[in-house]
């Protein structure tokens, strides 16, 4: 009962709390996890990405397919997934990208999934925090330390002087570059893409 009324409070339908709450027991079943933390985890990622209640169940599909697929777990997926859905979702990142990225960084760096997820919310904050109005000089140079490191070694966050490129687009960018990159322009990435230090990957 607690976590029905946790869900209806989140302003669902009885409908939708009622579909969001067998969700929920299906996500706590396949992911190892406490009722609470399932129900919390599977209404962040469904908000975040503004999904609608009929989607709960590829959510957990995803997640519990990746978890059999690759070196992570629904739980740490779900744990860093609730953490930044909605920072992605606002930098243009589709919920199948972010549980993809955030798969291969838990599969690769063995990292908690709470810390992927402050990580994840941290580097596109950093790749949107340009206020309009405010991201070029005079000349037309970018002003943010961020864009200014990624244009220096070729990559680019825009498609123009007001139009942002998709962030798998920026990310494939950097990836295609990476191996050729010294270690001194690897680390200028690193930190101009995540000035918080809440993950290196």
């Amino acid at each position: 009962m607690k976590i029905y009324v946790y869900i209806w409070r989140q302003g669902f339908s009885e409908e939708d709390t009622a579909k969001l709450l067998k969700a929920s027991t299906m996500l706590s079943t396949v992911g190892h996890m406490g009722a609470d933390e399932a129900s919390t985890a599977l209404t962040s990622i469904i908000n975040g990405f503004g999904m609608a209640t009929d989607q709960a169940t590829h959510v957990i599909d995803t997640l519990d397919a990746l978890d059999l697929s690759y070196a992570t777990s629904t739980q740490e997926l779900a744990d860093g997934l609730q953490r930044s859905a909605s920072v992605a979702k606002t930098a243009g990142m589709s919920f199948e990208d972010l549980a993809s990225i955030m798969t291969v960084v838990s599969s690769t760096t063995r990292l908690s999934g709470e810390t992927i997820g402050n990580g994840m919310k941290s580097l596109f904050s950093r790749l949107q925090n340009i206020k309009v109005g405010k991201y070029l000089s005079d000349e037309g140079e970018a002003l943010n330390d961020t864009e200014k490191v990624l244009n220096h070694l070729g990559v680019t966050l825009r498609d123009s002087a007001t139009s942002w490129k998709d962030p798998m687009e920026v990310l494939d960018e950097v990836g295609k570059k990476w191996k050729s990159l010294t270690d001194i322009d690897k680390s200028a990435i690193a930190t101009a893409l995540n000035k918080t230090g809440a993950i290196v990957v």
